[in-house]
């Protein structure tokens, strides 16, 4: 085999196995039937009890849920992400927090902190949730529409 100056290996080295190597591998592959083969499903057919499916499904429930995902990003969660992590989490109402009558369809953040916490949200009418935000706004000189306290 080639070797580097550093005596590594050289990639794609130039290696050639001799004809009566190669005779004296196929002869002991020969009739083995339990070995790898390429494109080959390992498993497949195997039948399994009730019990270990059981075991196997209870082993892996909850392993990649919230905290436990090696994708959760606990407060430093994206705007986006944070709405849709509060309507899993907090219970639907049918009508709107605010005004009690009309259909409730957003979650609106009540104190502007963006936190995960269930009960910084509610449930309002387009109507309410509009009203809530223009709250938090402000108009400058020029008309612009800008958060208060910036």
């Amino acid at each position: 085999m080639d070797r580097n100056k550093d005596g590594t290996f050289k990639k794609g080295g130039t290696y050639t196995m001799s004809d009566s190597h190669k005779n004296k591998i196929r002869e002991k592959l020969k009739g083995n039937t339990h070995g790898f083969k390429k494109g080959h499903k390992t498993g497949l057919g195997r039948k399994l009890s009730e019990e270990t499916k059981c075991k196997m499904s209870n082993s892996h429930k909850g392993m990649f849920l919230n905290e436990k995902s090696h994708n959760w990003k606990g407060d430093e969660v994206s705007y986006r992400s944070l709405h849709y992590w509060v309507r899993n989490h907090k219970e639907k109402k049918e009508i709107c927090e605010e005004c009690k009558i009309n259909k409730a369809t957003e979650i609106a953040n009540i104190s502007g902190e963006y936190k995960r916490d269930v009960d910084d949200f509610k449930w309002l009418c387009r109507k309410c949730h509009y009203l809530l935000d223009i709250k938090s706004y402000e108009k400058d000189e020029f008309g612009r529409f800008t958060k208060k306290g910036n």
